[in-house]
């Protein structure tokens, strides 16, 4: 991993590298529906399944 996460992530995501792409975040992310507070992602698992039907 280079000292940029963001192009980390970006370069990650365009090779479909699922598991490059995720190490980009913590184990404690949390992701939220904006406005408002609906968690749509809970740790590491949960952007995992999210994003494989998007990589």
């Amino acid at each position: 991993m280079s000292k940029n996460v963001i192009d980390d992530h970006v370069c990650a995501f365009n090779a479909r590298d699922l598991t490059a792409f995720v190490a980009c975040f913590s184990e404690e992310i949390k992701i939220f529906k904006l406005p408002g507070e609906e968690l749509i992602a809970d740790g590491l698992d949960s952007i995992r399944s999210i994003y494989a039907k998007k990589i």
